[in-house]
């Protein structure tokens, strides 16, 4: 099994987490809450609430999130959803669970060589989608354009 560090689209109660609930694509099982130990900027893009977790560690806030155990099967799912390697880089961070207060290594996907400009966007620590554009309906959208 894989430990993964979610903390946007994918968290329950979001959008994407219907992916990770599909046992047709493989086995995936909630751990617990967690937060990130180091802190990072956490941007969300304006025109598609897109959430961006920015490689800039140390910068920001710690990132609340949900722990999953996932098999190869689902983590390959996982990486085709957040375009890994091409756009988001799937990175081991040490994250905090919430309820043992235990420190374990999740995957986490981390957008690296990104756009300066993603840093002047709003930050936070707890994504909740409010203004989150589906992929399939992102008329317009590039990923280039959020790459330095």
């Amino acid at each position: 099994m894989n430990r993964v560090f979610v903390y946007g689209t994918l968290k329950r109660g979001q959008p994407n987490n219907n992916l990770l609930q599909d046992k047709q694509i493989g086995t995936s099982k909630y751990i617990d809450d967690g937060v990130t130990l180091q802190k990072f900027p956490m941007a969300i893009e304006p025109d598609f609430g897109i959430p961006f977790v920015l490689d800039e560690a140390g910068d920001g806030q710690n990132i609340e999130g949900e722990i999953w155990d996932v098999d190869d099967a689902m983590l390959a799912k996982l990486d085709q959803l957040e375009m890994h390697p091409d756009w988001y880089t799937r990175l081991p961070r040490e994250v905090k669970t919430t309820s043992e207060k235990l420190t374990t290594t999740c995957w986490i996907y981390i957008l690296c060589d990104f756009n300066p400009k993603l840093l002047s966007y709003p930050q936070i620590s707890n994504f909740r989608g409010s203004n989150y554009v589906s992929h399939i309906n992102r008329v317009g959208f590039d990923p280039r354009t959020f790459k330095a």
